[in-house]
């Protein structure tokens, strides 16, 4: 069952209509600021669906404020979900160089703190995915920062 070149698109066309005509991206940030565990898992899997998509989606979630919630939610105290966070900072890393440098620059740097105390004293399996993060983001980034 592979998909055709006009099954893609449909698809994306559809998946780009349904995040710009329901606001889902911003229910879904919404989710990650709460102090719900109950609401961070789905919010995550969503976001992760998205992120397969395209470079413009990428570029709409983190302008509604994924970075924020990722950056909050990597001291979340379930395992599972800071890896979850991670695996979708890793994502958006791998993205482009423009959104690269953005995650580098965010709050001054703060994000790009928090990944590495992540790989220095966090659980072997959420250090594998903040790795990963850091991985793209120095593949990507802009030398002259």
């Amino acid at each position: 069952p592979y998909l055709t070149l006009d099954a893609a698109r449909s698809r994306y066309s559809y998946t780009r209509d349904i995040l710009y005509d329901t606001h889902l991206i911003d229910m879904v940030i919404l989710f990650m600021h709460m102090d719900s565990v109950l609401l961070l898992s789905p919010a995550l899997r969503i976001i992760g669906t998205f992120l397969c998509e395209d470079d413009a989606i990428t570029q709409k979630i983190i302008e509604k404020g994924y970075l924020k919630a990722a950056l909050k939610n990597m001291r979340c105290t379930v395992r599972s979900l800071r890896q979850q966070v991670c695996w979708t900072l890793s994502n958006i890393a791998g993205c482009g160089q423009h959104i690269a440098v953005s995650i580098l620059q965010f709050e001054h740097g703060q994000l790009l703190q928090e990944l590495i105390r992540v790989c220095l004293f966090d659980d072997d399996q959420v250090k594998r995915e903040a790795g990963w993060t850091l991985s793209n983001l120095v593949s990507l980034s802009d030398p002259d920062i």
